[in-house]
């Protein structure tokens, strides 16, 4: 398996596309044919999706808050872990809804994610992490009533449920009792 990436890779990744942005903004891209535009906008979209993560690590500590995945192609993939996802007895996944992509959503799901996580301490004695998974092109308005990002949405959901089934056991560990939570179109990538 990956290493997940860390806190580290995570500021450099940014200075990376921050340069990356003065580069081609500063050059003066809106001299540039249209055809060509596809690069800043995929140089804003990776930008929006590592700031929100920088912010949300920076917001809950080392201790709470872990960068699972980071991919900035496409429309972006983003895990992060709250709590201890490598060993907690109950983890669940949260995947969000409609509008709530890897550049627009990771704020809000993990926001979501821990309150899901403080309810879960305050009725249970048994140990529950939880995962915001926003891993799919989260549809908007035009898109909404048709399935095609939530297939492709699930089969992304369900490779990363396997391989953090994969990384608990693969050592002879227990598989943790998942819950996955869909909002919105999330429960339609949850199906």
């Amino acid at each position: 398996g990956r290493t997940p990436p860390s806190r580290l890779s995570v500021t450099r990744l940014l200075r990376s596309l921050r340069a990356e942005r003065t580069r081609v903004l500063g050059a003066g891209f809106g001299r540039v044919p249209a055809e060509l535009r596809w690069v800043a906008d995929r140089v804003r979209t990776g930008l929006a999706i590592a700031e929100s993560v920088e912010r949300v690590l920076a917001a809950h500590g080392r201790r709470v808050a872990r960068l699972l995945t980071l991919d900035l192609d496409g429309p972006g993939r983003v895990a992060i872990g709250l709590g201890d996802v490598d060993g907690a007895r109950h983890v669940a996944v949260v995947v969000p809804g409609m509008g709530q992509d890897a550049a627009h959503g990771v704020e809000r799901t993990v926001e979501h994610a821990e309150r899901l996580r403080q309810q879960a301490d305050l009725e249970s004695a048994a140990t529950t992490a939880v995962v915001a998974w926003v891993g799919y092109a989260a549809p908007g308005w035009a898109q909404v009533a048709f399935t095609a990002r939530a297939l492709a949405g699930g089969r992304g959901l369900a490779a990363d449920l396997r391989a953090l089934v994969a990384g608990r056991t693969a050592a002879g560990g227990d598989p943790p009792h998942a819950t996955v939570v869909g909002h919105s179109y999330g429960s339609t990538v949850v199906g």
